[in-house]
């Protein structure tokens, strides 16, 4: 996974845990302190977010920090991929 691939993943959990959380955009970037328009580049993965900015954003949900962080990383296997795997 690349930087960028990365960044996109958290800046998706974020929106992801937003969604879930039942908060617009406008409620969190105000409980946050930022404006709602930044927000949507961050969630966008226009924007790299700061570490204050995640840990805030952890606060409002009520989570710890490396909730954020934690995804799955799903990759693409190619048919030789699963071919290899059936030689093992």
């Amino acid at each position: 996974m690349t930087e960028e691939e990365y960044i996109k993943e958290v800046c998706t959990k974020i929106k992801l845990i937003r969604v879930k959380k039942k908060m617009t955009q406008l409620e969190l970037a105000s409980k946050i302190g930022i404006e709602d328009s930044s927000l949507r580049r961050i969630e966008s993965g226009k924007t790299n977010p700061t570490l204050k900015t995640i840990y805030r954003i952890a606060s409002a949900f009520e989570i710890e920090v490396e909730e954020i962080f934690s995804f799955t990383i799903v990759t693409q296997t190619t048919d030789s991929d699963q071919e290899a795997k059936k030689d093992n």
